[in-house]
């Protein structure tokens, strides 16, 4: 079956578009137009998403449940659509991930991890949170926290929000002893990393290849 491949919208009429949260770009729980719409951001922001990319957003966002079998065809139909990307970020820098996230859905989540990039997957929004920050800082989530984990590069799974909150501390806020646990390992699959790296950079020797690899399999994680 061909892909759908719907025209490259025109931005809807101001009366028409969705109020959104100032900070992460979710949409106002009071109304009922679209949200993502297709409007450019600014000039230095990501650029503007197409209808589709909109509707994707939408399915994701505007249902309290979500129907994964529709989400899993609307990505099938539009794999190959030029006008769409499961990795889009939204103005304020969130992806699908982050939105399913801070909206806590699960089942959402764990198909969306299968789909995306490792990029997209580990992507920050404007104020440097990635899916994983927002998942760290809810307790109950370390399932989730462990399955993102396995995607991300230790550079990304250490970063830093804009607050410079990695997400260990967020964990240690949310008193989510499980999520806790988890990202000790690794931080110290981190700092050993590190260690090797450095070793490599005064020897010349070839110690610390794929350490980053080794060391995850080692730990399980």
């Amino acid at each position: 079956m061909s892909a759908i491949r719907p025209a490259f919208p025109q931005p809807l009429p101001q009366a028409l578009s969705r109020p959104t949260s100032p900070a992460l770009g979710l949409p106002a729980p009071d109304q009922t137009a679209l949200c993502f719409s297709g409007q450019a951001p600014s000039e230095d922001g990501p650029r503007p998403l197409t209808r589709t990319e909109g509707e994707f957003l939408n399915l994701i966002t505007l249902n309290a449940h979500p129907n994964i079998s529709e989400i899993k065809n609307f990505i099938h139909l539009n794999k190959d659509n030029p006008e769409f990307s499961i990795n889009v970020q939204n103005p304020q820098g969130m992806t699908a991930l982050h939105f399913a996230s801070a909206q806590k859905k699960i089942e959402v989540v764990k198909l969306l991890i299968e789909e995306m990039t490792p990029e997209a997957i580990s992507a920050p929004n404007n104020r440097g949170e990635t899916a994983l920050h927002l998942f760290a800082s809810m307790k109950g989530y370390a399932d989730i926290v462990k399955l993102l984990t396995k995607k991300m590069p230790l550079s990304a799974i250490m970063a830093t929000t804009e607050e410079y909150n990695p997400a260990l501390n967020l964990a240690f806020q949310a008193d989510d002893k499980d999520t806790v646990a988890h990202l000790k390992k690794l931080k110290r699959i981190d700092i050993l990393a590190s260690f090797f790296m450095l070793i490599d950079e005064l020897t010349g020797g070839k110690i610390s290849e794929f350490t980053e690899k080794r060391l995850r399999a080692i730990w399980g994680i």
